[in-house]
């Protein structure tokens, strides 16, 4: 089991005694071998002695504390036996092995004490996991809490190892070897297993840019303050503000607030937006005057909006950005736009204590004081997870970005695993598409980032793509030669024999990419998280990869980032820094994977995009069919059906088919399908949409553009391409000139339908729709 599907811990999320429940729900399952179904008689027949909200078997097994056996006979292992003996380390290997991030919490605990805001940073610094909000961090600590192994100094709200704890965490530590989230703290600390360092300085700061250099200090589990030791710089790079407004029922407020805070707005009903890189389908909005902007011209990222509608709480909103953007059902210049809008969990009373104001003013905003929430909560974070329930929108849903949820996934743990990543697959199956989508999509949904300055660039290699415009070389600089890095000098110029020559050495744009990377890394405080860069190659196959990348194809590895290496021309030291990532394209029509370079593709992740044809039976168009077997019925009898829908039914049956049939053939197999994409609107719907123009348009793809790369493939033998594929079941051939045949859209429609019921058996349709 993946240890990236067990990143929670909600085994008992709501029982004080975790550790003790545990106990009690393992001892019934003791010697009994109970079946799966049987486990809900087991929580009623101990309801009296404790209460379970939920467990996972899947969870539980993962952490080798119980056996599943085929019979679906539920075991104790013999940690599982430990754990009911009441053995902590036992529980909290378990826990190490199964959960991610809890070995790091330890580490971190074990390093200082560290309020839950910080430990949170430190982990999403080691894995790529989406905490938005601290609950996960502060689950784990509690676990350790319950265990005896933690525990809290109340005046500081920081959390540190007890002896106990330290112990049993260096005893692990001997079998597991120091978690990843040591190497973030240098090394300087004592060497000895039993020494716990310490600080006071990994907490939580109240400034909005305040700073505390970790510096050696005593506790109760450590060394004293004579210890040299040396810690990164913790910063807090500010907090957010937290804000309310209340809408009222005049001037149509409320159905403007109804209209864009409680619904999604289609991004094509937006006049305007701030960025083309903005490529989300919905937003979440509110308007605001030219006077509201002026009172909040600082609202920033994260800040945190609260809206009453009477006097009720009724939404609460994480800022995204803030700009003059056209929303019709606003009416306002300038828009604040929300990356994720929640109901509440908690009161009006509840919140407005932590403002000067007691009656809150109708259409204007009050902002409440950030160290009365603290004071109470511990933090804002601490705060946000108390007051926020359901999560309505999240401008970063990948849904909502039309990315494949399984592509998306893949790509992001390639990238952290390996650096840099090829999609691969047939012509027409979304790779460019999905890659500049994903690249929007996965910087800009960092922390503490502009999301309207997306790190990323791109380029197209060519047959005659070079070094020289990859990385660096000689070229013209505007026939001045201005490059800072000097030029070439000529002794021949008539009447000037010191004339500089056009040519200067110039940077590539790889460098260029690479050395803006680096200088916001150099500046990302050691307690943040530097910015991702991606930088995306299309048509990766299509240039003389070896000779573009040159001495780069080694310092590109993952553990070789940031050594630096002479280049070939300038001879300057040059890096790939860790937070630049490559996204490659390759289509397989051009040239099999297997056929790259060995070294690009042993530094490259390879993943797959083949052709996806639920996203056809996904479209939100009536033309199109929403489910293979509705699409065969209309193409069995479907008299009943306009003739654009028999048309799109026939037209993406017979691509699944045809795909089928190419991979059975030796010579073209996978790397030769047709890609899905040709099928979708944007391929061919008219901008009226009428039904005799869309035909036609959809005629135009199957005679342009499908047919020919048919032809094309069989090396414009038309007799094995109607022999291989169309077997006389489909006359796209004109048999006395081999040339493909005109079509019209009736035409066509019975020809599709004539090949797909003769290959309905390639298809996998449920048999008795057959």
């Amino acid at each position: 089991m993946a240890k990236d599907k067990y990143n929670t811990l909600d085994i008992f999320p709501r029982s004080g005694d975790w550790f003790g429940n545990l106990r009690k729900f393992l001892k019934t399952v003791d010697g009994a071998g109970p079946e799966i179904e049987h486990i809900e008689e087991i929580y009623d027949s101990h309801a009296d002695e404790f209460s379970f909200e939920s467990i996972s078997l899947r969870r539980l097994e993962s952490m080798n504390v119980v056996k599943i056996e085929d019979e679906n006979e539920i075991h104790l292992t013999s940690r599982g036996h430990e754990i009911i003996q009441g053995s902590e380390e036992a529980t909290v290997r378990a826990l190490c092995e199964a959960f991610i991030g809890f070995y790091d919490t330890m580490a971190v605990l074990d390093a200082a004490p560290v309020k839950v805001g910080v430990l949170r940073n430190y982990l999403i610094q080691v894995y790529e996991i989406d905490w938005t909000t601290n609950t996960q961090s502060k689950k784990r600590i509690d676990w350790l809490r319950n265990l005896g192994l933690a525990k809290l100094e109340a005046s500081k709200q920081t959390y540190h190892l007890t002896a106990e704890g330290q112990e049993i965490y260096n005893r692990i530590s001997k079998d597991f070897g120091k978690p990843p989230v040591a190497e973030l703290f240098i090394s300087d600390r004592a060497s000895s297993e039993g020494a716990g360092v310490g600080s006071d300085s990994i907490v939580d700061t109240a400034g909005d840019a305040a700073e505390e250099t970790l510096t050696a200090g005593g506790n109760d589990h450590g060394v004293g303050a004579d210890a040299d030791v040396k810690r990164p710089e913790i910063v807090q790079e500010g907090e957010p503000r937290v804000y309310s407004y209340k809408v009222s029922e005049s001037n149509n407020t409320v159905d403007r607030y109804q209209r864009s805070v409680e619904v999604d707005i289609d991004t094509d009903n937006v006049g305007s937006m701030p960025t083309d890189e903005l490529k989300g389908n919905k937003l979440r909005v509110w308007g605001v005057s030219e006077e509201e902007f002026r009172e909040l011209e600082n609202l920033t990222r994260g800040d945190i909006l609260c809206f009453f509608k009477q006097d009720r709480l009724d939404k609460i909103a994480v800022v995204l950005m803030y700009h003059d953007i056209d929303v019709p059902v606003l009416a306002n210049d300038w828009a604040i736009l929300f990356e994720e809008v929640y109901e509440p969990s908690i009161g009006a009373d509840r919140i407005q204590k932590y403002s000067d104001v007691s009656n809150h003013p109708l259409n204007s905003w009050v902002e409440y004081d950030r160290s009365r929430i603290k004071e109470e909560f511990g933090s804002l974070d601490s705060f946000f997870d108390e007051a926020t329930g359901e999560l309505e929108y999240d401008y970063w849903d990948v849904e909502n970005w039309d990315l494949t949820p399984d592509i998306a996934a893949k790509l992001s743990r390639q990238l952290e695993r390996k650096g840099q990543v090829i999609i691969y697959g047939p012509p027409g199956t979304g790779k460019t598409f999905h890659a500049e989508r994903f690249a929007r999509w996965w910087t800009g949904k960092q922390e503490k980032t502009a999301p309207t300055q997306f790190q990323t660039e791109s380029v197209t290699f060519h047959p005659t793509y070079s070094y020289e415009d990859f990385v660096e070389g000689y070229t013209i600089v505007n026939g001045e030669n201005n490059d800072t890095r000097g030029g070439a000098t000529s002794d021949t110029s008539e009447g000037n024999p010191k004339a500089q020559s056009p040519y200067g050495l110039d940077s590539g744009i790889f460098r260029e990419f690479c050395e803006h990377a680096e200088s916001v890394e150099d500046e990302t405080p050691a307690s943040g998280v530097s910015p991702r860069f991606l930088f995306l190659i299309d048509e990766l196959n299509r240039g003389n990869v070896p000779q573009i990348f040159g001495e780069n194809i080694t310092i590109i590895e993952k553990d070789k980032r940031g050594i630096e290496r002479p280049l070939s021309h300038s001879g300057d030291s040059f890096s790939i820094p860790p937070n630049v990532y490559v996204i490659a394209t390759m289509n397989t029509a051009d040239q099999s994977i297997s056929r790259l370079d060995a070294a690009i593709r042993r530094r490259f992740a390879a993943v797959h995009a083949p052709p996806n044809y639920d996203i056809l039976y996904r479209v939100n168009d009536k033309a199109y069919p929403g489910s293979r077997n509705q699409a065969l019925e209309i193409v069995q009898g479907g008299n009943e059906v306009d003739a654009l829908e028999r048309l799109m039914a026939a037209s993406v049956l017979a691509l699944e088919a045809i795909n089928s049939l190419l991979v059975e053939i030796p010579s073209l197999s996978k790397g030769k399908r047709i890609g899905h994409a040709y099928l979708l609107p944007e391929a061919w719907r008219p901008g009226d949409k009428s039904t005799t123009t869309s035909e036609r348009a959809l005629t135009d793809v199957w005679q342009y553009d499908i047919l020919p790369l048919l032809e094309e493939y069989f090396f414009d033998d038309v007799e094995a391409l109607e022999r291989h594929l169309f077997d006389g079941q489909a006359e796209f051939i004109d048999t006395a000139s081999k040339d493909i045949r005109h079509l019209e859209p009736d035409l066509l429609r019975e020809n599709l339908e004539r090949f797909v019921q003769s290959h309905s058996d390639v298809l996998p349709i449920d048999s008795e729709i057959e």
